[in-house]
């Protein structure tokens, strides 16, 4: 009778373990389908400009995108007599932990990518409302310096076109 039940529980073991397995290959098949997904977004931020604030964040989840990849590459198949330390409950483990952790990069990577987006947007000058552009804008004679000889760019009904400089560049000054 304790054979039989040794046996049993032998078998009821295997059965576990088997559920397990299966639990830990669509897992990681998961982890693999989030690298995908996240992969060809996430590439080109790697060289974009302006995301410095953002880089180290950035840097940790490629990390963990990285960490999942080599799990799904090592793992996929579920578990292997060949590593036989390493058990189902062990691989699922492993698993949940790194979607976890990428979940709380991304969480981070949004976060931060919002806050330069903020602080961006408090650099920018404020812009120039249409109206506020298309008045007429006048400067003192004293910081027009006109090119002598008077170059000639054009000339209409309304008066005549000249090249001058202002604050040392070359500009268009229209002469009534």
């Amino acid at each position: 009778m304790d054979a039989l039940s040794a046996v049993l529980s032998t078998l009821q073991w295997f059965a576990e373990q088997k559920d397990r397995n299966d639990g830990a290959k669509q897992e990681t098949a998961a982890l693999r389908d989030q690298v995908l997904r996240m992969g060809p977004v996430l590439n080109p931020l790697t060289s974009a400009k302006g995301l410095d604030r953002a880089r180290l964040v950035l840097d940790n989840l490629g990390a963990c995108l990285g960490q999942a990849k080599h799990i799904y590459d090592k793992y996929h198949g579920g578990w292997s007599i060949r590593k036989c330390w390493v058990t189902p409950g062990k691989i699922l483990e492993k698993t949940l932990r790194t979607k976890s952790q990428i979940s709380e990069a991304y969480q981070e990577l949004t976060v931060a990518l919002g806050i330069d987006n903020y602080l961006k947007r408090e650099e920018t000058p404020p812009t120039i409302p249409f109206e506020e552009s298309q008045k007429t804008w006048e400067i003192a004679s004293s910081q027009v310096n006109i090119c002598q000889p008077r170059v000639m760019l054009g000339h209409g009904s309304f008066g005549i076109v000249v090249l001058a400089k202002f604050q040392g560049e070359e500009v268009a000054v229209k002469m009534v």
